[in-house]
């Protein structure tokens, strides 16, 4: 869970779409799904947002309910050790979007720490997948009041999202365990650190071993990009490209060359790190077989369960599961 504790309190962004302009919240046609879903809740209705991250989907939830005159009690869970406020704070108009929701970081989908039949509406966005979905199922509904309703959109095994997930995992394999690249370019700053230890920037840059390395850097990442040539594959390569070209040009003095090989390190972690969250998400992708067991759970235990498929300028984007407890 420390990989998503530290995604989580890194990123300056309610979502894990940090990449895009929702990095600031849900927008377009999944902000109208999710107004849709909880625009028949009581004045004064207790909304929990379960797997909240850095809380886009409760903060969208508390906007549409302050536009719509509505008192919500809305709380946000997650298993990882979250503070949405503290993550944020130096984006002054993120922070207020989290304004009143109540927070509980290092709290399961399968411990829900309220009453039974205390909440009118759970909600999940990519989460409730991620948990062990029949204990958090039963979970869901134990705090479900009678009529209440949970609402997730969750990972499809074949959207477009997973499928693009499955190739940057396969990109990023191949460049963390199966190519040089990063040991080329640590092996430059301890060499160039030692160089520029007894000489200035112009001449080190100048030599034919700094040329030398520098170019057989520049062949592993066209081999690399050669490889991955799809424009699919840019985004992938462009995050780690762009990390290590920055590094490789602040590095002209024997300092930040140390400070680059420091660099490094963070930058490899991180992207390993990143490769941990891409198979928990592409674990977790519900297929056909699993909704039927969920629906036949559902079923056991009153509630009715409705699943469609939700997309996004025609492309598959997720599954939407709607079950409502009798």
């Amino acid at each position: 869970m420390k990989h998503w504790t530290d995604y989580w309190r890194q990123s300056a962004s309610l979502n894990s779409f940090a990449e895009s302009d929702a990095a600031s919240g849900y927008s377009g046609d999944l902000a109208e799904f999710w107004q849709q879903q909880v625009k028949d809740c009581p004045k004064e209705a207790k909304i929990v947002d379960v797997g909240t991250g850095n809380g886009a989907l409760a903060a969208l939830i508390a906007e549409y309910g302050r536009e719509q005159n509505k008192d919500w009690q809305i709380s946000g869970i997650d298993a990882a050790d979250i503070d949405p406020p503290a993550s944020v704070t130096s984006k002054p108009e993120l922070v207020a979007k989290l304004r009143g929701i109540a927070f509980f970081g290092n709290t399961k989908i399968e411990n829900i720490p309220f009453a039974d039949a205390s909440v009118d509406a759970v909600v999940s966005q990519f989460a409730f997948e991620y948990a062990d979905t029949q204990a958090g199922l039963i979970e869901i509904l134990r705090v479900l009041k009678p009529g209440g309703s949970f609402v997730a959109m969750a990972h499809h095994v074949d959207s477009e999202l997973v499928t693009d997930s499955k190739r940057g995992l396969e990109i990023y394999d191949y460049v963390l365990a199966n190519s040089p690249l990063f040991m080329q370019v640590d092996l430059l700053f301890r060499i160039s650190a030692r160089a520029l230890a007894t000489m200035d920037w112009k001449a080190w840059s100048a030599s034919q071993e700094c040329i030398a390395m520098n170019k057989s850097i520049q062949w592993t990442m066209s081999v690399i990009s050669n490889r991955y040539a799809e424009e699919s594959d840019k985004p992938w390569l462009n995050d780690i490209f762009g990390q290590l070209v920055a590094l490789l040009r602040g590095a002209t003095s024997m300092q930040h060359c140390e400070q680059a090989m420091q660099h490094l390190g963070d930058v490899y972690s991180a992207l390993q790190a990143h490769k941990v969250r891409i198979t928990e998400q592409l674990n977790a992708a519900l297929t056909k077989e699993k909704l039927i067991y969920l629906k036949k759970k559902a079923e056991l235990l009153k509630s009715s369960f409705v699943v469609n498929e939700f997309r996004i300028n025609d492309d598959l984007f997720a599954y939407t599961l709607q079950i409502k407890k009798h």
